[in-house]
């Protein structure tokens, strides 16, 4: 990359094999054997011809820092507090015009890397001492040296390059990287022709002149002319390996938020409080090319409904809504959930639910003819942890599977209570939690106010039967109420002898029959 048709064509070269003050013939030679080299326009080049302790060899090292330091700022604000399962930054979730887009720029990403190509080139080219003749600073360890500054200088590109590629979320975004990075790969080529045409000193200026005329030999074709062909794609395959392998993840949903803590107010409809708790991600199933996130609650032998976080792709935002804990989550369309309790506002191009605040979400009231209000009372964050630090340290839990496991005594999404044995209640809240006569009685009467109409209101929007199956799941609820009256003291005595309280212990609308049970160690 130089500065095209504003430079005078440079003079033509000299070969210092044979004599180093013979002119190269005009006409070349066919025989492979004397094949040349003309060396490159670049700060690379003049740093071997010139001598090591020198203003052009001081020179060309600035300008090699100056480079490798912008590449490094551009590194570290790439790589600045990624996941540690993320090392690359790459986004949660792409779509597939974005993902076509950097699977067709992989061999430009490659081919564009100028001084990379150049360095590959030269495994057809060889060192002669008949250059010391005119250069006599171009020693062998200069040739190696100044080769292995220029790979580098092509492989770091290429890294920064692919980073920038792999964190691009939109076409537009993926080609103004590339053209970006494209300016500062000439930082070299621009400082060698300000060398070139005189604007710096006159020794630096000879140096460059002289680069523009030596050339070295080239080995004859043979296996080893083919090693730069093969160093190439080489190079290109490694480089797809890798964003396929990120690509894969990304499609199977690692890169996001493996688990969710949900807390709902009472405006989502009744007896909201049993949704509240722990929502995770249903394996690599999706919606719209999104994540879904369920409760993990099985159904009653009457039926119950978990809730469920999906994305509404015809109105562009994420959803809240209830399914059928009997059904399989995996046969969820996303017909059904657009018809939402609870959703987010339009967020086009969003792949993670974690990215929108809690407070721009909104409840569908359907008291009011549909009108969405503000979610209030309303709460999501991500639980998901990396190590023992994001589950309140190693004396409280550990993690795993994403998931934190909280030894004895230790409680909460993040194990961040501590069961106190010396309290009245079990736990921090654990008697206000807990099924008295005067909650149980309000929670019945709530019961048959929320389910009453149930043909009237969508609350499940599972379609023709719903309504017939949630008042028998209301008459299951209404015993575990009248059983859940009488049953406190003894689910506190359980509770002493090694049982550990749910999430929400209140009323549990997936059909469990005591708001006590057994946490898995």
């Amino acid at each position: 990359g130089g500065l095209g048709g504003n430079s005078a064509p440079p003079p033509k070269r000299e070969s210092w094999r044979a004599n180093a003050l013979a002119l190269k013939d005009d006409e070349g030679s066919d025989d492979d054997e004397n094949e040349e080299f003309e060396m490159y326009d670049d700060i690379y080049s003049m740093l071997f011809l010139c001598h090591l302790i020198s203003p052009a060899s001081l020179f060309a090292l600035l300008t090699f820092a100056l480079k490798i330091m912008f590449f490094t700022f551009l590194i570290l604000d790439l790589l600045k507090d990624n996941p540690e399962g993320n090392p690359f930054g790459a986004p949660p979730g792409i779509n597939n015009l974005v993902r076509i887009s950097q699977f067709l720029m992989l061999p430009v990403a490659v081919a564009m890397q100028e001084d990379l190509i150049g360095s590959i080139f030269l495994v057809n080219v060889h060192y002669d001492e008949a250059v010391l003749e005119v250069a006599p600073g171009a020693t062998r360890f200069k040739w190696i040296f100044s080769s292995g500054l220029r790979l580098f200088d092509g492989m770091y590109s290429l890294v920064v390059n692919f980073c920038l590629l792999l964190t691009s979320e939109t076409v537009l975004g993926l080609m103004l990287n590339f053209a970006a990075l494209a300016f500062l790969q000439t930082v070299d080529n621009v400082a060698f022709h300000l060398a070139l045409h005189g604007y710096l000193t006159e020794s630096i200026e000879e140096v460059a002149h002289r680069t523009t005329k030596v050339t070295l030999p080239k080995y004859a074709r043979g296996w080893w002319g083919v090693m730069d062909s093969v160093a190439f794609v080489a190079i290109f395959v490694g480089v797809t390996i890798v964003w396929i392998i990120v690509t894969v993840r990304q499609i199977k949903g690692e890169y996001l938020c493996q688990s969710l803590g949900a807390e709902f107010g009472p405006d989502l409809f009744q007896n909201a409080e049993a949704f509240n708790g722990a929502y995770y991600k249903v394996g690599g199933f999706t919606i719209a090319l999104r994540a879904v996130y369920t409760q993990k609650r099985e159904a009653s032998a009457s039926g119950s409904l978990k809730g469920v976080f999906a994305f509404c792709e015809k109105r562009d935002y994420w959803t809240y809504t209830l399914w059928d804990a009997a059904e399989d989550i995996t046969t969820l369309t996303e017909d059904k959930v657009c018809h939402y309790a609870l959703r987010s506002p339009k967020v086009t191009g969003n792949f993670d639910i974690t990215e929108i605040p809690p407070s721009d979400w909104f409840y569908r009231d359907r008291r009011k003819a549909g009108n969405d209000e503000p979610a209030e009372g309303y709460n999501l964050f991500c639980t998901s942890c990396e190590d023992a630090d994001d589950c309140s340290g190693k004396e409280r839990g550990t993690c795993g599977n994403f998931q934190c496991v909280c030894n004895p005594n230790f409680y909460g999404m993040k194990c961040e209570y501590e069961y106190d044995p010396l309290s009245t209640g079990l736990r921090e809240g654990s008697r206000a939690n807990s099924v008295d006569q005067s909650t149980a009685a309000s929670q019945l009467e709530n019961l048959r106010e929320d389910f009453d109409g149930d043909h009237k209101q969508d609350l499940h929007f599972g379609g023709k039967g719903d309504g017939e199956r949630r008042r028998r799941q209301t008459k299951d609820e209404e015993e575990y109420l009248a059983e859940g009256i009488g049953d406190v003291e003894a689910e506190d005595a359980e509770d002493r002898n090694g049982w550990t309280l749910d999430s929400n212990p209140s009323l549990d609308l997936g059909g469990t029959r005591r708001a006590l049970r057994p946490r898995r160690r």
